[in-house]
C-alpha cells in the first residue's frame, strides 16, 4: 500500500477556513439569511376530546355466524375534538375502550324498536345498543345530528335522522298532519338547550303550504303516522312526532283518520230538572231523544259529527288553539250521496264515558256500505254524535231541517225499509220513555238515559252486524263449495286423461324395451369378444409395468446415493466457506497490524529525524563549546 492513502486530516478546520477565504477574502464568514438555520417549532399540544354525551346501554355485536352476541352493560359516548372530529365509543372504564366509530357525514345510524340503535364501527363490525328510555335515545340522536352539522360546516338546508319509522303510507304534498314538536337550540359552546316555553301543544299544518318554511316541509315529507325524527334547520333542532294524518285523497271523499291518542275530556253532568223550558215532559223528552240520537241510531261510522260543508277539508293553521277532537272529526260524504242543505254544527262536547263506544261503533260499521248509505239522507233533525252536546231546542232550527228533506222517491228501497224499521224502533223507545218518565224515573239524568239508548242501539247494531256477517259467511261457504265441486270435477277428468295417457306410454315403453333387449344381446356378444382381446392386452401391459417398476426402483436407489453425495459436498463446501471466512478475518487483522506498524514506523522515522537534527545541533553546540 502506498503512503498517499495515509494522509493526515488533522487540519480540517484550517482547510475549511482556507476554503472560505477563497470566496470572502479575509472577512469573517457571514451566513446568508436565506439559508440560515431555523430550529423546528415545537408541536402544539392537542386539546383533550370533549364529551358531548354519555350514557349506559346494553350492547350486542354481530358475529361471523350472523348471530347477535350480548356484550353486557357498558357506556356509550360521543367525543368531540375541537368540533372538527367526532367519535362514538363503547367503553367499560375510562381506560378500557371496547370499540369506536368515527362519525362523518355519511355515517349511518339506524334506530330500531325498543330503543335500539344500530351502527358499524371502524373495524366493520355491526353493533346494536339498547337505551334505557326513549328520551335518552332521542338526546343521543340529537348529539349525532349536531356532530354532522359541524362536519358540514352548517352548509345545509336540513339534516334528518329517523327515530321511529311509523306505520302506513308516507306524507306527501297536500296531506294534513298533526304533529308534536320539541325545539332545541344549539348554543355557542356546542351544547344543546331546550327552546320550548311552557306546555307543548300539538300543531296542525298542511304539507306543501310552507307554513313554517320550505325546509320544515321537506323534513316532514316521507314521515308516517306515529313516526318520529330529529331534524336540524340552521342552528335549531326539532324533535318531530306525527300524532295523526289526514290524506289528501281521503279529504276528497271526506273520510276520517281517527286519532292515535285520545285527548282528555270533561264529563258532562246535566239533569232533566235543569231543563225548565217547557211544561210538557213528554215533548221535552222526545225532543231530547231526537237531538241526541234519534237518527244517529243508524249504524254509520260517519255519525261522529254534525253536517259540515264537504268542500271544507282544509285543517286549521298552526296558530289555531281549538280542541283537537272537534277539529279533526269531519263528516264523510259518499260519492253516491245527494246534496243537502248546509246546517251549522252544534257545540261539540265529548264525555269520556261515551268515547270508547263511539270508536267501537265506528269500527263496527265501517265495513258495511249498505248500512252507511241511509245516513246521508237528512230527516227530522240534524245528525249529531252521541258524544256531542244537543243543540238549542228552537222551533226555527227544527223547521229548517224539515224543509231540507228530499223526497222519499229519491231513495233506494233498502234505505226506505231501514228507515221504516228505525221509525218503529223510535216509536217503541218513545212509549218506553213515556211509561218510565211518568212512573219510575222522574229525575233521571240524561247521561243514564243516553247510555240506555246507546246500549239498545249498540245491541241492535251488533245483531245486524252478526246477521250480515253470518249471511256473508254463508255466501262465502257456498262459493267455496261450488269452487270445490268444480275443482273436483276437473280433477276427475284430469285423472281419466292421465290414466289413458299412461296406458299409451306403457305400451310404447314395452315395445321399446323389447327392441332394446335384442340390441343389448347383440352388444353383449360383441363386448365379450372385446373383453377377451382387452384381457390379453392387459396381461402384456402388466409385464411392461413390472419392467418399468424395476427400472424406477433402480433409478430411485441411484437418486438416493446421489442425494447423499450432494449432502456430503454441501457439508464440505460449508466447511471450506468457514475456513475461507477465518482466513479472511486473519488477513484483515494482519492488514490492520500492517497499517499500525506502518504508522509506528512513520512515528519512529520522525522521531529518528528529530533525534538526528538534535544530534547535529548538539554537535554544533559542542564544536562551538570546544572553540
Amino acid at each position: 500500500m502506498s503512503d498517499d492513502d495515509d494522509i493526515d486530516f488533522t487540519s480540517a478546520n484550517q482547510s475549511s477556513r482556507n476554503l472560505a477565504s477563497l470566496f470572502h477574502g479575509s472577512e469573517p464568514a457571514v451566513a446568508s439569511p436565506t439559508v440560515a438555520y431555523v430550529p423546528p417549532k415545537q408541536p402544539k399540544k392537542d386539546s383533550p376530546p370533549k364529551i358531548m354525551t354519555a350514557t349506559a346501554v346494553q350492547a350486542f355485536s354481530l358475529g361471523a355466524d350472523q348471530k347477535w352476541t350480548p356484550r353486557g352493560k357498558m357506556g356509550v359516548a360521543i367525543l368531540s375534538t375541537d368540533n372538527t372530529m367526532f367519535q362514538l365509543i363503547l367503553y367499560l372504564t375510562k381506560t378500557q375502550h371496547i370499540t369506536s366509530a368515527r362519525i362523518n357525514t355519511s355515517s349511518v345510524f339506524t334506530c330500531q324498536a325498543n330503543n335500539y340503535l344500530a351502527f358499524q364501527d371502524d373495524g366493520g363490525i355491526n353493533w346494536s345498543v339498547m337505551f334505557d328510555t326513549k328520551q335518552t335515545l332521542a338526546e343521543f340522536i340529537l348529539q349525532i345530528v349536531v356532530a354532522k352539522a359541524y362536519l358540514l360546516g352548517f352548509k345545509f338546508d336540513h339534516i334528518i335522522q329517523d327515530i321511529r319509522e311509523g306505520e302506513g303510507s308516507i306524507l306527501a304534498d297536500h296531506d294534513s298532519a298533526e304533529i308534536a314538536v320539541n325545539q332545541y337550540k344549539l348554543l355557542e359552546n356546542g351544547t344543546v338547550a331546550s327552546a320550548d316555553s311552557g306546555e307543548i301543544k300539538p300543531l296542525r299544518l298542511k304539507i306543501g303550504k310552507q307554513q313554517n318554511g320550505k325546509a320544515f316541509d321537506d323534513a316532514l315529507r316521507g314521515m308516517k303516522k306515529s313516526g318520529q325524527r330529529i331534524t336540524m334547520i340552521g342552528k335549531i333542532l326539532y324533535n318531530i312526532e306525527i300524532i295523526r294524518v289526514k290524506r289528501e285523497k281521503d279529504a276528497r271523499s271526506s273520510s276520517i283518520t281517527m286519532p292515535s291518542e285520545e285527548q282528555p275530556t270533561v264529563e258532562r253532568k246535566h239533569t232533566i230538572t235543569e231543563e225548565n223550558e217547557t211544561n210538557d215532559d213528554k215533548n221535552k223528552m222526545l225532543q231530547r231523544i231526537n237531538r241526541m240520537g234519534g237518527v244517529s241510531m243508524l249504524p254509520n261510522s260517519n255519525q261522529t259529527s254534525a253536517f259540515t260543508n264537504p268542500h271544507q277539508h282544509q285543517l286549521p293553521t298552526l296558530g289555531d288553539d281549538d280542541s283537537i277532537n272537534n277539529e279533526f272529526i269531519q263528516n264523510a260524504v259518499s260519492s253516491r250521496s245527494i246534496p243537502t242543505a248546509t246546517i251549522p254544527p252544534p257545540v261539540q262536547f265529548v264525555p269520556p264515558m261515551y268515547q270508547h263506544q263511539h270508536h267501537h261503533q265506528h269500527q263496527q260499521t265501517a265495513s258495511h256500505p249498505l248500512i252507511q248509505q241511509p245516513v246521508l239522507y237528512p230527516v227530522q233533525q240534524p245528525l249529531h254524535d252521541y258524544n256531542s252536546r244537543p243543540a238549542p231546542p228552537t222551533d226555527t232550527f227544527y223547521q229548517q231541517q224539515q224543509h231540507a228533506q228530499p223526497q222519499p222517491q229519491q231513495y233506494p228501497n233498502d234505505t226506505r225499509q231501514l228507515f221504516n224499521r228505525l221509525a218503529e224502533k223510535i216509536d217503541l223507545l218513545n212509549e218506553k220513555f213515556d211509561t218510565k218518565n211518568s212512573t219510575i224515573y222522574p229525575n233521571m239524568e240524561t247521561n243514564i238515559l243516553l247510555a240506555n239508548i246507546q246500549r239498545i242501539v249498540k245491541e241492535n247494531d251488533t245483531m245486524k252486524k252478526d246477521s250480515f256477517d253470518r249471511s256473508a259467511k254463508v255466501e262465502e261457504l257456498n262459493l267455496k263449495i261450488s269452487e270445490l265441486l268444480d275443482r273436483n270435477q276437473k280433477l276427475i277428468e284430469q285423472t281419466h286423461q292421465t290414466a289413458e295417457q299412461r296406458n299409451v306410454v306403457v305400451n310404447n315403453v314395452s315395445e321399446q324395451t323389447a327392441q332394446k333387449i335384442l340390441d343389448l344381446e347383440k352388444q353383449k356378444v360383441e363386448l365379450t369378444n372385446n373383453l377377451s382381446i382387452s384381457t390379453s392386452k392387459i396381461a402384456d401391459l402388466q409385464l411392461q409395468i413390472n419392467k418399468y417398476t424395476q427400472d424406477t426402483n433402480e433409478s430411485q436407489s441411484r437418486l438416493i446415493t446421489l442425494m447423499h453425495q450432494c449432502d456430503q459436498y454441501k457439508d464440505e463446501l460449508q466447511k471450506s466457506e468457514h475456513q475461507r471466512l477465518e482466513i479472511q478475518m486473519k488477513f484483515d487483522s494482519m492488514q490492520e497490524q500492517l497499517k499500525t506498524e506502518k504508522s509506528i514506523k512513520k512515528q519512529l522515522q520522525t522521531n529518528l529525524n528529530t533525534l538526528e537534527e538534535e544530534l547535529a545541533e548538539t554537535k554544533v553546540t559542542c564544536a562551538s563549546f570546544e572553540r
